[in-house]
């Protein structure tokens, strides 16, 4: 039986600051992308570097909000319906306009239990074979948050940490054959109110990606190609909703994995096609991301 290539998908984007009036979003990104071997467990370290571009609508000033983040990232295969999966993050922001701020620091840990609803099964007397699975997910506040910042257009995104408990269900369907595959996936991140009466939007993102997966002597090759969507609801902060915040997009998304012995590559690039951030004040330009990651067989 060809096994499956399976994609855990878990993007989370927090939300913009009462201290400032329109925000950029989106430092805080947890996707697998395609993984092989999914019987196997790994370890490795994941890259993602995105930016936005803000119009100020009391003056029309312009900033730039830059975020990167490095992580170390985890899976263990429990058994062959249960595995389990973590996030460490370390964020580098940067805020450029009429105030330059730079921060960095330990974000919150997010952990995973994923559940084989559907393992991999045979459909019908064809070549291909489909599976489903359901995760859940927590994040901690185990980030630094609530800075000491005096600025007044400082953006609460700017912080390596949330401030709050926040649960992240997924769901994830893939079908493939021997080379080509689809894979269809669906997560929503639930957050808290955190310690200063602020809530940021719920969060929720849908993906529908083809992919090849190309099987040579020395390596295994796979492309793909995807449209998304991300939609976050407006932030609350003390009961009432803030303005210029919540919106949505539509993407699409380009990359490729590597995979040599029990090492792989992966490459992502995402350009946005349509979009609303903060009632149109927000921009998303583009985000680009690499993991590498080590598989190996559980004892």
């Amino acid at each position: 039986m060809k096994k499956l290539v399976f994609y855990l998908f878990f993007y989370c984007i927090a939300s913009t600051s009462n201290a400032c009036d329109v925000c950029g979003y989106g430092n805080a990104i947890n996707t697998m992308g395609l993984l092989p071997q999914f019987s196997n467990s790994f370890l490795g370290f994941r890259y993602a570097n995105q930016n936005f571009i803000t119009t100020h609508p009391d003056d029309n000033d312009k900033e730039a909000d830059r975020f990167m983040q490095i992580e170390l990232t985890g899976r263990y295969v429990c058994s062959k319906r249960f595995q389990c999966s973590f996030s460490v993050p370390f964020a580098i922001n940067q805020q450029v306009g009429s105030d330059n701020i730079h921060t960095k620091g330990w974000g919150d840990i997010s952990a995973f239990v994923t559940y084989a609803a559907m393992p991999t099964t045979k459909i019908g007397g064809t070549s291909f074979y489909h599976a489903l699975q359901l995760t859940g997910g927590i994040k901690m506040p185990t980030g630094t948050y609530k800075s000491d910042f005096s600025i007044p257009t400082f953006n609460e995104h700017l912080y390596p940490g949330t401030g709050t408990w926040d649960i992240m269900p997924a769901i994830n369907y893939i079908i493939n054959n021997k080379h080509i595959g689809f894979n269809l996936d669906f997560s929503i991140k639930y957050n808290a109110t955190n310690k200063c009466s602020y809530k940021m939007g719920n969060q929720s993102n849908g993906n529908f990606k083809m992919f090849y997966n190309k099987n040579t002597s020395v390596a295994t090759f796979i492309p793909f190609i995807a449209i998304g969507c991300l939609s976050s609801q407006a932030d609350i902060n003390a009961s009432n909703e803030v303005l210029y915040t919540g919106g949505y997009e539509w993407n699409l998304q380009f990359g490729t994995d590597f995979k040599i012995k029990n090492f792989m590559l992966g490459l992502q690039y995402l350009k946005p096609i349509a979009q609303n951030w903060n009632a149109g004040y927000s921009c998303h330009e583009s985000k680009v991301s690499v993991r590498i990651l080590y598989f190996f067989f559980n004892k």
